[in-house]
């Protein structure tokens, strides 16, 4: 699995040792493509977390571990930063709530390496979200009388424009009704170098407004386990998750290098890259 040439796929996780099983399990199976899989756990307390992780040590999947001591959202990007001189032209960032759910003969990691070859501009691309893990809304809320609206349909993830998708993916290969969803993306490392990373709206935004391309890819399809949030994990800190990733985009922005617009290369030239500094920013 491990290949010392091999494209990056940063795995972050945190706490939910059920979750983390499930994804790991999916990625470790559904992975034909040879890559080096780098796990940041953001500092998880549940001691079945590195339980889960040490089994999949002895399977063989990580070129790299890194446990962290606490949640910040900084810490992905002092490991990334760490790992930028390896990096090649693409990269992976994925969360540890979803199971990849491409259909057994197609490698998910391949999919999406041969859809960012067809356009030089296409520096963000993620998977399709199966829409049927989504809470129905009237139907669950009875599980939770003391809770006020507002924090109830956040749980439930009322407004998700991926609640919009349909079971049956588009014919299409790319599509982009939206934003990529950030939990598991091929990112062009021209692209975010000078930017940083952000958290998923944002990035999309500051990508297209440089002149760069996104999309979803229906050919890889992911079920996203903290739909289920309600059943398995009724008290999780949806307000806290909001927190977290609005300072997870800004210790991204911080001290970002000057970013380029991108433009078309001619026919059989190469195109241009911006200086790189640091690819995930770290914070102040």
């Amino acid at each position: 699995m491990t290949d010392p040439d091999g494209p990056f796929v940063f795995i972050l996780s945190w706490e939910r040792p059920v979750y983390l099983w499930a994804s790991l399990d999916s990625i470790f199976r559904r992975t034909q493509t040879p890559c080096r899989f780098v796990l940041v756990d953001n500092g998880s307390l549940d001691p079945l977390v590195r339980e889960v992780i040490a089994g999949f040590q002895r399977r063989g999947m990580f070129h790299a571990v890194h446990l962290m001591e606490t949640n910040e959202p900084g810490n992905l990007a002092a490991v990334l930063d760490d790992y930028l001189p390896q990096v090649g032209s693409h990269f992976v960032y994925m969360e540890s709530d979803i199971t990849i759910e491409t259909p057994v003969e197609g490698c998910w990691l391949a999919t999406l390496l041969e859809l960012a070859e067809v356009d030089p501009l296409r520096a963000m691309i993620g998977s399709y979200c199966d829409p049927r893990d989504f809470p129905d809304i009237e139907g669950t809320r009875h599980l939770f009388p003391d809770m006020d609206d507002e924090a109830y349909l956040r749980l439930v993830k009322a407004s998700s424009p991926e609640r919009t998708l349909s079971v049956v993916p588009p014919a299409e290969p790319l599509i982009s009704p939206f934003n990529p969803p950030g939990r598991l993306l091929l990112l062009r490392t021209e692209a975010i170098a000078p930017i940083g990373m952000r958290a998923d709206a944002e990035l999309h935004q500051t990508l297209v407004a440089q002149g760069w391309t996104t999309g979803i890819a229906t050919a890889v399809r992911h079920r996203h386990l903290s739909l289920l949030h309600v059943f398995d994990e009724p008290a999780y800190d949806t307000a806290g998750r909001a927190v977290f990733f609005e300072q997870f985009s800004t210790a991204g922005a911080e001290r970002a290098a000057p970013s380029t617009t991108p433009t078309a290369p001619e026919e059989g030239a190469a195109h241009p890259s911006p200086t790189r500094r640091s690819l995930f920013r770290r914070g102040s």
